[in-house]
């Protein structure tokens, strides 16, 4: 099983990489809060494949070997809450969704960080998520 401090780390680590991903989206191009435009809208789509074969994953054997069942859960969790957000509610408002979904995201983050040892390892991650 993942060692609580790797668990974080990787945690922090996924859900930066998935923040950073929404703000590339919300940032590039001209996007009206009322209709996404066919690019931003193909992303979303890219991003919801990429959430739900992570979901998969988590129910894969090798990642019951790897995290116990308390960490697979807490990872289920925070990706299908960002995957309800943006399937909800991105055609609607793209823009409050992507941020929407950056504040799950970042509560996650924030989440990891709280139940984690506060440790070296812990720190870098986080520094390397602000980056």
């Amino acid at each position: 099983m993942a060692e609580r401090s790797a668990f974080a780390v990787a945690c922090i680590e996924l859900f930066s990489q998935l923040w950073v991903q929404l703000e590339s989206m919300a940032t590039e191009g001209p996007v009206s809060e009322v209709l996404p435009d066919s690019a931003l809208a193909l992303r979303a789509q890219i991003l919801r494949l990429e959430l739900i074969v992570l979901l998969d994953a988590c129910r894969a054997p090798r990642w019951r070997m790897l995290l116990d069942g308390e960490q697979r859960r807490a990872l289920e969790l925070r990706l299908s809450e960002v995957l309800e957000y943006l399937n909800t509610r991105f055609e609607a408002a793209p823009l409050q969704t992507i941020e929407g979904a950056q504040n799950r995201l970042l509560d996650a983050v924030l989440e990891q960080h709280r139940g984690a040892q506060h440790d070296r390892i812990i720190d870098q991650g986080l520094y390397r998520a602000r980056a």
